[in-house]
C-alpha cells in the first residue's frame, strides 16, 4: 500500500462513498468460469489437504488448497517476500495466529499461485469458519480480535490481475461446493489486488456487501525532526516544541527501548501493565484479559523483537514509566503503532501526546519513511501530518440458493439493529438541542 493515499475525510461509522453497506453490487451477465467445474468435488465429499489445478491464466500456472500448516513450510520465504512492507500479511504473524485462535469448525484454507518453475506468485492467507448463521465463511488469518489492518492477497508485482482473475475464478469453479460466503475484513479501500478480485467475483454474479470499519492514519516522515515539526499545523507545532522544551529534553525525561533479550522482559511487563491500567480505568477489561491476545503477543515480540520487527519503547518521568508504545515494524520502513498504554495517575502531565512525540522524533531518527497510527479513528491522530486510508469489510455471497437466504437474513438483522440505534438516539438529540 502507499505511505500517501488519497486523502478522504470520514467520520467513524460514516459510508464509504458509493459503497453503501447492504446495497447489492454485481455485474450484469454471469461469466464462466475459466476453470474446470467438472473437478469440483461431489457434495459432501472429503476434501483433500492439498488440491491442485492448472490455470488456463498467463501460465501454465497452478492453484493449490492448502488445509495443512506444514505443507506452507516451503512457501514460507516467498510468502514473506511478498507481504511487503506489512507485518500482518507475514507468515509469523497469519501461522502464529492460526496456532493460538483456530477452534472447533475453523480449517486452512490457504490458496497458492505458482508458475511453471513452483515459483510462488500469489497467495490468499485464508480459512474458514463454520456456523450455523453463516455457513462456511472464508475469511482472513489474523482477524477478530488481534485486529490485523492491510489485509490483502499477497502478489507478486505485475501479477496482479491475473492472480486475482485466477482466485476469483477458482472459487467460483472447482472450490465453489467448499465455501458458503466470504468475510474479508481489515482490508485498505485501495487495494489493488482485492479490487480486482472483487470485479471478477462480481462478474460471475456473486453480490458484495461493503462495510466501512474506520480510517487508519499514516504520516509520512521527513528526513529530519524540525522538518516534520515544520509541517505540522501553527498551534500543534508550538505545542510540541513547549513539551520537548518542558519535559522531553529535561533531566526528568527518559526514552527507553527493549533492544536486547535482556530487556525484553522487563519492556514487556511494562506495556501490559501500563497497558491494563489505563484500560481499567476506563472500567474496561483490558486486551490481556483475553488468554488468546496475551500468548499470541507474547509469542511475536519474543520471535520478532531480536530481528528488528517489534518494539517496546517508554518515556519515563522522575524515574517512572508513564507511557508505552507497542510497534511493529514493516520491511519497507513504515513503523505501525500496535498498542499503548499509560499510567493514569499521570494523567495531567499529558503522556499520551509525549507518548506520540517521543515515539515520532525516535523513528524519524532511525530513518524510518512513516508512522502508522493504524485503524481507529482517535481525534488525535489527524493532528500529526496524517492521512487517512478507509479499512472496509467484503462480504461476498455466490448466487446460490442457502447462500442468497443468509445473507438477506443477515441484512434484515442489520437493518433491525440500525433503526434500533437510530430511534434510541434521536432522543438525546432532541434533548441536547433543546438544552
Amino acid at each position: 500500500m502507499s505511505s500517501s493515499p488519497t486523502r478522504v475525510t470520514m467520520n467513524p461509522g460514516a459510508e464509504f462513498p458509493a459503497l453503501r453497506p447492504g446495497i447489492q453490487h454485481r455485474a450484469k451477465p454471469v461469466l464462466k468460469s475459466s476453470l474446470p467445474l467438472e473437478e469440483a468435488p461431489a457434495p459432501g465429499a472429503e476434501t483433500p489437504p492439498t488440491a491442485s489445478l492448472r490455470l488456463p491464466v498467463d501460465g501454465p500456472w497452478k492453484i493449490a488448497l492448502h488445509r495443512d500448516p506444514d505443507g506452507l513450510a516451503p512457501f514460507e520465504p516467498a510468502w514473506a517476500e511478498l507481504a511487503g512492507d506489512v507485518p500482518f500479511l507475514h507468515p509469523d504473524w497469519a501461522l502464529t495466529w492460526w496456532r493460538h485462535y483456530r477452534t472447533a469448525g475453523m480449517q486452512l484454507f490457504v490458496l497458492t499461485v505458482t508458475d511453471a518453475q513452483g515459483a510462488l506468485v500469489g497467495l490468499a492467507p485464508w480459512y474458514t469458519a463454520r456456523s450455523l448463521w453463516a455457513g462456511s465463511e472464508v475469511r482472513f488469518l489474523g482477524d477478530g480480535e488481534i485486529c490485523s489492518d492491510y489485509l490483502s492477497v499477497c502478489c507478486r508485482a505485475g501479477a496482479e490481475a491475473s492472480v486475482a482473475r485466477a482466485l476469483a475464478d477458482w472459487l467460483h469453479g472447482v472450490g465453489r461446493q467448499q465455501h458458503d460466503a466470504l468475510c474479508l475484513s481489515g482490508v485498505a479501500a485501495y487495494d489493488h489486488v482485492i479490487e480486482l478480485f472483487l470485479e471478477r467475483c462480481a462478474e460471475h454474479g456473486t453480490m458484495i456487501d461493503r462495510r466501512l470499519m474506520a480510517n487508519s492514519w499514516r504520516a509520512p516522515l521527513a528526513a529530519d525532526w524540525e522538518t516534520y515539526v515544520q509541517g505540522l499545523s501553527r498551534s500543534r507545532r508550538e505545542r510540541v516544541r513547549q513539551i520537548c522544551r518542558k519535559q522531553l529534553d529535561t533531566p526528568r525525561a527518559r526514552w527507553c527501548q527493549s533492544d536486547s533479550p535482556e530487556t525484553a522482559a522487563e519492556a514487556w511487563e511494562i506495556f501490559v501493565r501500563l497497558h491494563q491500567r489505563r484500560r481499567e480505568s476506563l472500567n474496561e477489561p483490558g486486551c490481556f484479559n483475553s488468554p488468546r491476545f496475551a500468548a499470541f503477543h507474547r509469542e511475536m515480540f519474543d520471535r520478532w523483537q531480536p530481528l528488528g520487527r517489534s518494539r517496546v519503547h517508554w518515556t519515563e518521568l522522575d524515574g517512572e514509566p508513564v507511557v508505552v508504545h507497542y510497534d511493529l515494524v514493516g520491511a519497507g520502513g513504515t513503523v505501525f503503532l500496535y498498542q499503548t498504554g499509560m499510567e493514569p495517575l499521570r494523567a495531567a502531565e499529558g503522556p499520551g501526546t509525549l507518548g506520540v512525540i517521543a515515539a515520532l522524533r525516535s523513528a524519524i531518527q532511525a530513518g524510518y519513511r512513516a508512522y502508522d497510527f493504524l485503524r481507529g479513528d482517535e481525534p488525535y491522530k489527524a493532528h500529526w501530518r496524517t492521512e487517512p486510508c478507509p479499512i472496509m469489510e467484503y462480504r461476498i455471497t455466490p448466487p446460490r440458493g442457502l447462500s442468497g437466504w443468509r445473507r438477506s437474513g443477515r441484512l434484515a438483522v442489520e437493518r433491525a439493529r440500525q433503526w434500533a440505534k437510530n430511534r434510541l438516539r434521536r432522543p438525546a438529540e432532541i434533548a441536547k438541542n433543546v438544552t
